[in-house]
């Protein structure tokens, strides 16, 4: 037989999410993300350091490891419930513009996270960050 699920939804847990672009576009940016620009030049020392910085906050990060990569625009409407089109990765695909790159950190403590100033300079040297703006 078949068995039809009507409007399937799928939970994506909050996480700590920090976007980037590949590519700069100063004026088509500006509008929604802000005036300043950095360049990355060692992505994985960056997402390390922050890691660093995260965990002493919340420590339970480390177990649940999301990564950083390229933002995939294929999201698209749920047709099943194994389809891997809604993770923190993947958008839909008229934010293609964005060339958007993600930094993901999972929590156990997801349904309390909020919006925090994290100061993690310290641990930023002109060999991983530089400042463009």
């Amino acid at each position: 037989g078949t068995i039809y699920i009507k409007d399937p939804t799928v939970h994506i847990p909050n996480a700590y999410t920090l976007c980037f672009s590949k590519v700069r576009n100063d004026e088509l940016f500006k509008k929604d993300f802000g005036e300043f620009c950095v360049k990355i030049h060692d992505v994985e020392k960056l997402f390390a350091m922050i890691t660093l910085s995260l965990y002493n906050i919340d420590p339970s990060i480390v177990k649940y490891p999301m990564g950083h990569l390229s933002v995939d625009y294929s999201k698209e409407t749920l047709t099943s419930l194994d389809s891997e089109h809604f993770s923190a990765f993947h958008k839909p695909r008229s934010y293609e513009w964005q060339t958007e790159y993600r930094f993901v950190w999972n929590t156990e403590l997801s349904d309390q996270i909020k919006p925090f100033l994290l100061n993690s300079s310290k641990l930023l040297s002109p060999e991983i960050i530089e400042d463009l703006a």
